[in-house]
């Protein structure tokens, strides 16, 4: 387990693999840390763990990773590329709010909740396809992804909450057949040539 960081160490940090779990803000605000190597037994990342480590630009998660708490990786905006291994079910509110450099998203198929704000104003974010078993879109999960050109809402979302996708400014949209609900401005602000739905 790793409880604390040193606040002043920089350059990057390769975790043991005795580490199981990462406790919440345990690399709260260290600015300076550049990079995670994992553990290859991770399976917890607590909440606000890297909050503020504007710092990172990149992290590697595990296969053996399970959870990553809210607000894990807020305003690390220095982050560029992640893929969530399969383990992960569901993203968590405000987990990559306001990664200004996160550019690209892999999903794993099984992820089937994206909570309240949780790629909130990831500026240039734009290559994503969402996950196929993803069921409930929550509030401005998506809201102010600038970049995002095409939104293509997988077959089992049922629900797509209040500006999930506000501001997004997609050209392109598609919202699969078992949608239900849509909330109040969920496609506020796009710029649209096509709808299929």
């Amino acid at each position: 387990k790793v409880i604390v960081y040193p606040h002043g160490r920089d350059g990057a940090y390769i975790m043991p693999d005795s580490v199981v779990t990462i406790s919440p803000y345990t690399f709260y605000n260290c600015d300076k840390l550049t990079s995670i190597t994992s553990s290859n037994n991770l399976k917890d990342i607590g909440e606000r763990a890297f909050y503020d480590c504007s710092g990172i630009k990149s992290i590697a998660f595990p296969d053996s990773l399970e959870t990553i708490g809210s607000y894990a990786f807020y305003n690390c905006d220095h982050l560029s590329d992640i893929s969530i291994p399969d383990g992960i079910t569901k993203i968590n509110e405000y987990v990559f709010y306001d990664c200004d450099k996160l550019y690209n998203v892999k999903f794993n198929p099984n992820i089937t909740t994206i909570k309240e704000c949780a790629f909130y104003s990831c500026n240039i974010l734009k290559d994503f396809e969402l996950p196929e078993k993803l069921q409930i879109i929550e509030a401005s999960a998506f809201a102010y992804c600038i970049s995002v050109q095409r939104i293509v809402i997988p077959n089992d979302v049922s629900t797509i909450q209040s500006y999930a996708f506000s501001g997004c400014r997609a050209k392109n949209i598609i919202i699969g057949d078992s949608v239900e609900t849509i909330g109040v401005g969920a496609f506020e602000g796009q710029l649209i040539t096509s709808l299929y739905v």
